[in-house]
């Protein structure tokens, strides 16, 4: 046997450290095993040997295996990182729609906290403060709208387990969106369509029915934003769309009239 080798190969002496767990064979000045064999750990020293001038050889490592979880401990981890997601969601939304409740009972009260602490400066002018107070109550309830659209579809998906990771983002910012679309519809509406909100088109005054429908106008268009995009996307087609089409065609007829028949029309006028 080869005692200046390393590793399996390697012959050590008492009071060495031990590199390797396994069992040593002592073996004598030749490296030829002696019949007796130590169980030594790795970072231990070596043992006295039986006679002078022995040593130890590795011959049979220990196989330490790897600790893995046991089945139903990872089973149940698994489960539950399932739902811290969708946990920290559902608090995330509980507490916005707290931060919005009290939003709107900022607005309702007339205290206006919110506004002033943004650093800014209400006119004087009651009929634009009105309409102010409109605008937010919409705003109100389209994060509303919003965040109850996503507690909704958050229960909807984690209880049946199709709950994606990549749509937390969606749950987060969702309720600024809708509060900026039902500002819009809101802005819509006030601009078309004046008895929907219970105002009359003379005056900007704040009254029960036009703060509750613009609350309620807020909230649909926060909660069904999908479908107040695809109308909106509608209507911007409607009221900007291609006018010169209607040219174009007019043009394609002409030219598929005969040409005899232009000259004799030119001739005439």
């Amino acid at each position: 046997m080869n005692t200046k080798g390393t590793g399996e190969n390697s012959v050590f002496k008492p009071g060495e450290t031990c590199p390797t767990s396994g069992q040593y064979a002592v073996v004598d000045r030749e490296g030829k095993s002696v019949g007796t064999e130590r169980t030594v750990v790795r970072g231990a020293t070596f043992p006295p040997t039986p006679g002078s001038g022995q040593g130890y050889v590795l011959v049979d490592p220990t196989q330490l295996a790897t600790s893995k979880p046991h089945p139903q401990t990872r089973g149940q981890w698994h489960e539950i990182r399932k739902f811290i997601v969708p946990g920290l969601l559902a608090i995330y939304l509980n507490l916005s729609l707290l931060v919005w409740g009290w939003v709107l009972l900022d607005v309702s009260t007339g205290t206006l906290h919110t506004i002033r602490w943004l650093g800014l400066v209400l006119p004087d002018d009651q009929a634009y403060v009105s309409l102010l107070r409109l605008a937010f109550y919409a705003a109100i309830g389209g994060a509303i709208g919003g965040i109850v659209y996503g507690m909704q579809n958050l229960w909807k998906h984690a209880t049946a387990g199709e709950f994606r990771i990549v749509f937390a983002g969606d749950y987060v910012f969702r309720q600024f969106g809708a509060a900026t679309l039902a500002v819009v519809v809101f802005a819509l509406v006030r601009g078309g369509i004046l008895t929907a909100l219970g105002t009359d088109p003379s005056t900007a005054t704040t009254t029960t029915a036009s703060t509750f429908s613009s609350f309620a106008i807020g909230f649909l268009s926060g909660f069904g934003s999908y479908q107040v995009i695809n109308k909106l996307d509608e209507l911007i087609k409607q009221a900007f769309g291609k006018p010169s089409g209607s040219n174009q065609q007019g043009s394609e007829k002409q030219d598929e009239i005969p040409k005899d028949t232009q000259e004799t029309v030119k001739k005439k006028t």
